[in-house]
Order: C-alpha cells, then sequence, then structure tokens
C-alpha cells in the first residue's frame, strides 16, 4: 500500500465506496479516498495493491458504489461480511529518493525523452507539451488551447521563482488556476500536469517554491476539481506519485538513456492520457530549472 492509504488503514474508521472502474476501486473514509485494486494495479501514495483476481471487477457480484466500509483492526470490512480485507503484514510504498541534480545530465536526459516521446505524444490531453514546439497543434486541440494561457501564466511566476528562489512572490493563482480541472476523466488532464510540477519541484529540492504554490492551490483546489483528482493532487504536493512518475524522473536527471527509452512505454498505461499530463508538468519544470542554472552559470 502507499504511504497515504497506509495512514488511512492504520485508524478505525468508516466510509463507502465511491466508485468502481475495471481495475480498481475507491473508497473514500473518514473524508480520505484509498484505492483497492488487483496486483497490476501498480503503486502510487492511495493505492492499496490486493491478492484479489485478475478481471474486470465491475462485475464483481454486489460490490457497488455506495456500499459501506469500515476499517476496524488488520481488516477493512466492505458491504458487512460481503468482502474482507486483510491488511496485516502489508508493505508499504515509498517513492526512491531522487537522483542529484546535474545540469548536463538532466539535459541530455530531457534531449533523449523528447525524440522516443514524439512519435508517441496521444492527440488528447496536455502530453503535447513534451514537445519543445507544440504549438502548431494548439489550433486544433482544444484542451491544448485552453490550457496554453493559465500555463504560460503558472510557467511565469515559476521562471521568476527558479530564478530568484530568495524572493518568491505569491502566485497570482487566479490567472492560473483553469488548468485545475481542465479535461475530462477522474483526474483531469490539467490536474495531472500540476502534479507533475509539483513532482518534479520536489526532485529538484525547490522547497520554499512547492511551500509558495501548494498554500495557493490548497486555496481553491476543492472548488476546482472533484475530490478523487484532489486527493491525488495533494500526495504530488507532498512529493509522492506513481511508482512510474518516480522512475521517469530519475530517469530524465541520470540522463540514463536505456532507462528513458522504457518511459513511454511505462507512462502509456496510465489512464487515458494521464501518465503524459503528468510527464508534461515534470519536462515543464526541469526546462524551466534548467534556464535559470544556465542563466546563474552565464553570469557567474
Amino acid at each position: 500500500m502507499g504511504a497515504a492509504a497506509a495512514r488511512v488503514l492504520t485508524r478505525s474508521g468508516q466510509g463507502y465506496v465511491n466508485a468502481v472502474f475495471k481495475r480498481c476501486f475507491y473508497c473514500e473514509i473518514n473524508d480520505n479516498f484509498i484505492c483497492i485494486g488487483s496486483p497490476t494495479l501498480g503503486m502510487c501514495p492511495l493505492n492499496v495493491t490486493t491478492s484479489m483476481p485478475e478481471g474486470d471487477i465491475r462485475v464483481f457480484p454486489g460490490l457497488v458504489t455506495g456500499m459501506a466500509v469500515r476499517v476496524c483492526g488488520d481488516y477493512v470490512r466492505i458491504g458487512g461480511e460481503r468482502f474482507l480485507l486483510k491488511t496485516d503484514g502489508g508493505g508499504v510504498w515509498l517513492p526512491p529518493p531522487p537522483s542529484a541534480t546535474d545540469p548536463q545530465k538532466i539535459k541530455s536526459g530531457l534531449n533523449a525523452l523528447e525524440k522516443v516521446a514524439a512519435p508517441r505524444l496521444p492527440k488528447d490531453g496536455l502530453g503535447r507539451f513534451i514537445d519543445t514546439f507544440p504549438f502548431p497543434t494548439l489550433r486544433t486541440e482544444p484542451v491544448l488551447t485552453q490550457a496554453a494561457w493559465p500555463l504560460k501564466r503558472l510557467q511565469g511566476w515559476l521562471r521568476q521563482s527558479l530564478a530568484d528562489p530568495q524572493n518568491i512572490q505569491d502566485p497570482d493563482i487566479f490567472s492560473w488556476k483553469r488548468l485545475l480541472g481542465l479535461g475530462p476523466g477522474l483526474t483531469p488532464s490539467g490536474d495531472d500536469l500540476v502534479g507533475g510540477v509539483m513532482l518534479g519541484l520536489h526532485s529538484l529540492g525547490c522547497f520554499p517554491i512547492i511551500k509558495t504554490l501548494s498554500s495557493a492551490i490548497t486555496q481553491v483546489l476543492a472548488e476546482s476539481t472533484n475530490p478523487i483528482s484532489a486527493a491525488h493532487l495533494r500526495c504530488a504536493m507532498e512529493g509522492t506519485g506513481s511508482k512510474t512518475a518516480h522512475s521517469a524522473i530519475n530517469a530524465i536527471l541520470s540522463g540514463n538513456r536505456k532507462e528513458i527509452s522504457q518511459i513511454p512505454v511505462d507512462i502509456e498505461k496510465i489512464g487515458h492520457t494521464s501518465g503524459w499530463d503528468m510527464l508534461a508538468g515534470i519536462v515543464i519544470v526541469f526546462r524551466l530549472w534548467l534556464e535559470s542554472a544556465e542563466a546563474c552559470q552565464s553570469a557567474a
């Protein structure tokens, strides 16, 4: 189980099944969310992988939204006695620490990523921002078009903050909050991109920027997106995302071309476009950080 899920399951509580999908279902317990699924679900802070059989869990007899959930001791009871999850002995997954920040390795990693990702970038979502020149596509894709201006405002604030981390201004959240909740799906593309931004900042150790940005997002998060997506974004603000996200981050930081070649394959397995959207946020932060590093080197 992920660390956020472990915090929920180590305390007694009650809730209900909030949503059921093909590979997993979400439970809301004491106003927190966990996601329960089969072994192939993959790890992220909210996820709990179990020994339930593979297959479409939407056909499980009796597993429906609204079903009561109770956490007591080492057990999670779902629908009274219908489903029982034993948590005793379950391990807690934590992401690996980020690799060291070396501008040359990051630059090399980003160049390698763009080459392997370019042929596979999805038409939908915000993954096109991984491309250095996404602008021709903006004219034809509505979500990209809607994201372009608020993203430009967010990038402007990030650029200024990275260039002068001793003088971080409060972000004008209302100039770019349209990114939050932008796009279809359980976790909208805009949320995934902003989550990628937060993960990228954490991997670079930009903690004053993270604190300021998280405070601004928290002000508008509840009104801007759905509760499950908000829960994932809060985890990203704490520096934890999916196992795939952290693997991608470390591959880029280290400039490891073999690992980078695997990124598009793994990213495509996360939602419809969620993996690509999140990766776009990471790439945006790394590029802006390189700009500031190169500017400081030139000034020196």
